[in-house]
């Protein structure tokens, strides 16, 4: 049981990292922003900078992460993706869009664990309304299949970031689970999107578990600048 809570923890990291520190800057490479519906902004040299909070048995210390689409398109699974790359880090990370989804892609070796996690999962629908669920395998994280789930919480709300409002916000919210042999499906997050149109993700409220139903961390990323090209 206890290098089961290990691996999962580890797991759950990676996943939280990569969705809340890369996934803020989503790209949809099939349009830039022209005032109608895009929730994906992509076009080259577009960045979003953003503070990363958290605070729970896992906490790191705050840090900015600047990212930066390189526009840069490949197509995975019959999607298509950008490549975003973070400045602090040179870490790259993959989004996309197709039929109205959006996508991210992580793919990621827990620093603690070594385990290996290939996610593809959605974040949001972009005309869907609200109440709108989606179900999804999003990969393999340890050996473990991966669920996330989504819905549509919220359309065409105002929502204050970092001391500023944006309009005609989105949020939806994602949770992550593994299906694991012997003990069934077991909820390692839950993500709180919020995503303004021509602009990307503003905000991500992410709860994190132990896999029993204890909430074990918590962590927050802002948005604190961006361009759109």
């Amino acid at each position: 049981m206890k290098r089961l809570l290990i691996l999962l923890t580890g797991i759950t990291l990676i996943a939280t990292s990569c969705t809340k520190e890369e996934s803020i800057e989503p790209v949809n490479p099939g349009s830039d922003p022209t005032g109608t519906v895009n929730f994906q902004p992509s076009k080259k040299d577009t960045y979003l900078k953003v503070k990363i909070m958290s605070q729970g048995s896992a906490a790191a210390p705050d840090r900015i992460s600047t990212q930066v689409s390189t526009g840069q398109k490949s197509t995975v699974d019959g999607i298509d993706f950008v490549t975003w790359k973070e400045q602090e880090s040179g870490q790259t990370v993959l989004f996309g869009y197709k039929d109205h989804n959006l996508y991210t892609k992580v793919k990621a070796a827990s620093p603690t664990t070594g385990a290996v996690i290939d996610l593809n999962f959605i974040y949001l629908n972009d005309t869907a309304s609200v109440g709108y669920k989606w179900t999804r395998s999003a990969g393999v994280g340890g050996g473990y299949t991966a669920n996330m789930p989504g819905e549509i919480i919220e359309k065409n709300i105002t929502k204050q970031v970092q001391g500023k409002n944006y309009t005609n916000v989105t949020h939806s919210r994602v949770g992550l689970s593994y299906i694991v042999p012997g003990f069934g499906e077991l909820t390692l997050a839950i993500y709180d999107f919020y995503i303004a149109n021509n602009i990307g993700i503003l905000k991500v409220d992410t709860q994190i578990f132990d896999g029993f139903g204890n909430q074990t961390g918590l962590a927050v990323s802002e948005l604190m600048e961006y361009s759109i090209k």
